[in-house]
């Protein structure tokens, strides 16, 4: 099992950091943010993202804050792109945010292919 920042170990905590984080945004009208959570849980925003964007959910005492910080970068998601479409509005800072933090994505990512070069070909015995 991984090591994780004990307080994600306490989802009571991780939900009233979560209020706290989304009451912080709506007080001054912008959207709530990774960054602003991590202050508010007291540990780095990377470690928040790398548990709750982890494609193995963790069990156990974890399993609810997994939740609810899941559904946390679902929804700081989620206003980073309502608020990149309102007209008149420069959305460069939230496609930045999503692209850098929540695996955002403008275009599909080109398939990897690998060229196969055979050289001496016409040596080759018939």
């Amino acid at each position: 099992m991984k090591d994780y920042p004990p307080i994600l170990a306490n989802p009571d905590r991780v939900r009233q950091a979560v209020e706290s984080a989304r009451n912080y945004a709506q007080e001054r009208g912008i959207s709530m943010t990774v960054e602003r959570l991590a202050v508010c849980l007291g540990i780095p925003s990377r470690e928040i993202l790398d548990f709750a964007l982890s494609e193995r959910q963790p069990d156990g005492i974890y399993k609810e804050s997994y939740m609810l910080l899941k559904m946390a970068c679902e929804e700081i998601a989620a206003s980073h792109i309502e608020h990149g479409m309102t007209r008149g509005n420069n959305p460069s800072m939230d496609i930045l945010m999503l692209k850098s933090n929540l695996n955002y994505r403008d275009r599909e990512e080109p398939p990897q292919t690998t060229t196969v070069v055979f050289i001496g070909e016409d040596l080759l015995p018939d």
